[in-house]
């Protein structure tokens, strides 16, 4: 292949819903991905499909395949039969299904196989290690979105060091630095309920408990014992029905918000004086990003990932996961301190400079040029 060849590159997901970070990134990474060089299309095959029309609307081939068995010959001939449809020169994979998928259509027609890792844990097993452990050989790269990772990846399935490529996350930061008016921020206050007094804690991200919310309610619970004017903004996609439980147990179901999933997530972070992440695992985080970039003071927890993008005590606080004390400890020495909460805030908006999404596609497509010279 010639430097001056445009490059077909297939992206392989099992679906294209709101609820996931992988399907909205992709879609970012269509948007502003060099045309000039690169054509993308995407298959998939699953429920929901959310996001179908928004990477079509950049100019991008979207086809969903009629893939009733994932695990089978019939599905890897379909996608076979796609990849080779779109004369691909790369298969781009994301989750298990889809690399076994991507897998076996990389072996039927000989296309370059990368398969990108969003996930942590994972993998969750030894089947799973031993099954990436066998297929490892037919894989041009791993992109692991953290070195935490590709750390566990590589301990779990002893897939060697130089198969990988650790690629941060990005966000496009012009979405979510703060441009609002008082009077535009006053009426996003509104929405929720909240006054220009109650200072706002929140976190944005799906109800799985994985993200720590029990310990998020918990934590509220003590600081709004000290902090009267605070109130708690959950947004998410997911059951609510424990947390709301809990916040009830807790004394608190009058000062927290559900507002489930919303698309303006740049608006709801302009309106919150700290985000509090206290998840147990995470693969990155690129929440944290969103709000650093919003200049949102912020206490995650100081586990996996979280570290490669927070320094404890220069753009916020690392806590223990599980330990409501030291977690509201962190929030309420950010709401009572104007002078730390501004410095966090300025050293987070600096921070984010750091893992942009163009960084972010522009590696990524160095990966693709690579795997197709093979």
């Amino acid at each position: 292949m010639n430097s001056n060849t445009v490059m077909n590159i297939v992206h392989l997901i099992p679906s294209l819903g709101f609820g996931g970070g992988v399907e909205n990134l992709l879609y970012h990474f269509c948007r502003v991905s060099d045309r000039s060089r690169f054509r993308f299309s995407v298959f998939y095959w699953d429920d929901p499909d959310d996001f179908a029309d928004k990477i079509k609307a950049t100019g991008v081939d979207v086809q969903r395949l009629s893939i009733s068995n994932v695990v089978s010959l019939d599905g890897a001939l379909k996608v076979a039969a796609a990849v080779r449809q779109a004369k691909a020169h790369v298969i781009n994979s994301y989750f298990i299904d889809a690399d076994l998928l991507g897998f076996m259509a990389s072996r039927l027609t000989g296309v370059p196989l990368v398969m990108s890792n969003h996930s942590y844990p994972f993998p969750e097993n030894r089947w799973q290690a031993l099954r990436y452990r066998l297929m490892s050989g037919g894989m041009q790269k791993i992109i692991c979105v953290s070195r935490a990772v590709k750390q566990h990846m590589m301990d779990t399935t002893g897939i060697r060091e130089g198969k990988f490529e650790v690629i941060h996350n990005g966000v496009d930061r012009e979405l979510f630095l703060n441009k609002r008016t008082p009077e535009q921020m006053t009426a996003i206050r509104t929405t929720f309920g909240f006054s220009a007094a109650h200072r706002v804690i929140g976190n944005v991200a799906r109800l799985v408990p994985a993200k720590g919310y029990d310990y998020f309610l918990k934590a509220a619970g003590i600081v709004a014992q000290n902090f009267p004017e605070a109130r708690f903004l959950i947004v998410g996609g997911g059951s609510d029905i424990d947390l709301k439980v809990l916040a009830g147990k807790l004394g608190i179901a009058d000062r927290v918000v559900f507002a489930g999933p919303r698309k303006d997530v740049a608006d709801i972070l302009s309106i919150m004086d700290v985000f509090l992440f206290p998840t147990y695992d995470e693969a990155f985080g690129i929440c944290l990003l969103e709000a650093m970039a919003a200049g949102v003071p912020v206490v995650a927890s100081r586990r996996t990932a979280i570290p490669e993008i927070i320094t404890d005590g220069k753009e916020g606080f690392l806590v223990p996961p599980r330990d409501e004390a030291k977690i509201a400890d962190a929030v309420m020495r950010i709401l009572g301190d104007a002078a730390l909460s501004k410095r966090f805030a300025l050293a987070g908006v600096e921070r984010s400079r750091d893992f942009t999404l163009d960084a972010m596609v522009k590696k990524t497509e160095a990966v693709y040029e690579r795997a197709g010279r093979r």
